[in-house]
Parts: structure tokens; C-alpha cells; sequence
């Protein structure tokens, strides 16, 4: 079986639950891990197989050649987590071997979220114009994101029907994941 058969595989086998954004994700992370295969062995995805990678260290191979490429380790952890849940997808399908076993992710190196202060959120108030439509539209979505913490793409599914003005509350129904939350 090809590599690109167990790819289609794969991605048939998250379509059921994962969400257009999240195989969105997946297919354009895969395809870098995808782009390291074709270059290790000299073939396109279609031609290979896990065969031809019998005795290499796949999966560390692949961050060593992350690494090489001065990306931070934030990036590659982001990268790393979608090939290892192909990959385990792979070997718990008898597809491949158990490319995981003994291979550590990079550390974290991710910056802390800067909280942001009351006269910094003044200032960036401020940078809206009130007067116009679309000021006054991109500080509700500020506030929105700042203060229910909302995601841009929530915000982008929401629709007056959600808000329940009596309640003081928002129904979020397309959330991260297909689940729903209430922001108040």
C-alpha cells in the first residue's frame, strides 16, 4: 500500500469527526512531512511505501530535519503533532511500524500570552473609529475576543439568534471541535 492510500486513509478516517478547519490543518502539515519523505528517498508519496523506510528513524529523522531549518520549536511541536497522529493512525492499522516508539517532542518554547492592561485596552479603543460602521464593528469583535474569549472563527459564525439579550449571554454553537459553550 502506497503512502498517499494510507494518507486518503487517514484523512477519510478524521473526516468523520474533525472539522473543515482542522483537516485543513492536517493536510497542509502532512504535506511537509510528506515533502521530507520524497526528498529522504528520491519518490513521490504515490510510488512509496512504508517499506522503503523499513530501518530509518522516521519520525525523529523528521525533526532533525525540522530543526535544521532554524524554525522555532513551537513550529515544530505544531508540525510533529499531526504527523505522529498519522503515524499512530498508521501503526494502530497495521499499516506501518511503530515509527513513535522512543522519540521525545522538542521543548515547548512558546512565549507566555501577554495580558494586556485596562490602559492598554484604552488604547487600542481608541484606535477605532466610533463614527463609522466598521469601527464600531471591529470593537464589538475586539471585546468579543478580549472579553468572552471568543475565537475568530466563533465570531465569524455567529449570528444575532445567539445572543440572548435577557440573559446577558452568548450561545456559541460552531466551536473548536463541534462543541457548544455559552460566553457571558
Amino acid at each position: 500500500m502506497t503512502i498517499k492510500e494510507t494518507y486518503d486513509m487517514f484523512i477519510r478516517n478524521r473526516s468523520v469527526y474533525c472539522s473543515p478547519e482542522t483537516l485543513r490543518s492536517y493536510k497542509g502539515h502532512l504535506k511537509v512531512f510528506f515533502d521530507f519523505l520524497e526528498a529522504e528517498s528520491g519518490k513521490g508519496i504515490g510510488q512509496l511505501s512504508f517499506d522503503d523506510f523499513k530501518d530509518a528513524a522516521l519520525f525523529g529523522d523528521f525533526i532533525i530535519h525540522l530543526r535544521k531549518k532554524n524554525v522555532k520549536n513551537v513550529t515544530i511541536r505544531s508540525y510533529c503533532r499531526i504527523a505522529k497522529a498519522y503515524l499512530r493512525y498508521c501503526y494502530q492499522n497495521d499499516l506501518c511500524p511503530d515509527y513513535l516508539k522512543g522519540v521525545r517532542m522538542p521543548p515547548d518554547d512558546s512565549v507566555p500570552k501577554v495580558v494586556l492592561y485596562s490602559d492598554e485596552v484604552k488604547k487600542i479603543d481608541a484606535c477605532f473609529d466610533m463614527l463609522t460602521e466598521k469601527g464600531r464593528r471591529n470593537y464589538c469583535i475586539f471585546h468579543l475576543m478580549l472579553d468572552c474569549g471568543l475565537r475568530s472563527q466563533e465570531i465569524r459564525h455567529l449570528r444575532y439568534t445567539d445572543i440572548d439579550q435577557e440573559r446577558n449571554i452568548i450561545h456559541i454553537l460552531e466551536s473548536k471541535g463541534c462543541k457548544s459553550r455559552i460566553a457571558r
